[in-house]
């Protein structure tokens, strides 16, 4: 399918450039050297991101930055690819009875905000600089700061479930016998 997708895209770059019918100077072209990250990428980090429960954006937006992608086209590459998750994990909670609908709306309008708000700031800072690179420096001062500060603080809610009796080394029964 890999293969398949390729060649369609492929072709359709080709006719792209050759007509320049909606290809805009700097779009990568998946031929040689970009076409083996691209993959690469699309491999290795759909292995890595679904083995460690990520999201696939941690993995992609900065791969795309670092090809020069747009950070416009890239963060909407990376809400796309999350899209069909999150879909099907609403819908399954939902049917399941765990969605509440209240928090849910509440949390899509902050995170509809925080999207636009985002994708201001990010035009400004490309426009400032002049570089797509920036955001990627961003995205590796996110990912230094919660390296640091997840073991911290899963360290500091350990020790003070230890501290009020809690057996931190005890298992949680998956089930319940009936």
């Amino acid at each position: 399918m890999t293969w398949v997708a390729i060649r369609i895209s492929a072709k359709e770059q080709k006719l792209k450039v050759k007509y320049g019918i909606n290809y805009l100077e700097g779009e990568v072209l998946l031929e040689g050297r970009a076409l083996v990250v691209v993959v690469s990428i699309g491999f290795f980090g759909g292995l890595v991101a679904g083995a460690l429960g990520l999201g696939g954006g941690s993995i992609y937006n900065p791969a795309l930055l670092s090809l020069g992608v747009h950070p416009k086209a890239s963060g909407a590459t990376g809400m796309f690819l999350v899209l069909f998750s999150t879909v099907n994990t609403c819908l399954i909670n939902w049917l399941n009875g765990f969605l509440d609908l209240d928090y849910a709306l509440w949390i899509s309008c902050f995170s509809l905000l925080g999207s636009v708000l985002g994708m201001i700031c990010t035009d400004w800072a490309v426009r400032i600089t002049g570089k797509a690179s920036i955001m990627v420096w961003i995205l590796v001062a996110v990912f230094v700061i919660s390296t640091i500060s997840t073991p911290v603080f899963g360290g500091l809610s350990v020790a003070d479930d230890k501290e009020h009796g809690v057996n931190i080394f005890a298992f949680i029964p998956l089930c319940k016998s009936p």
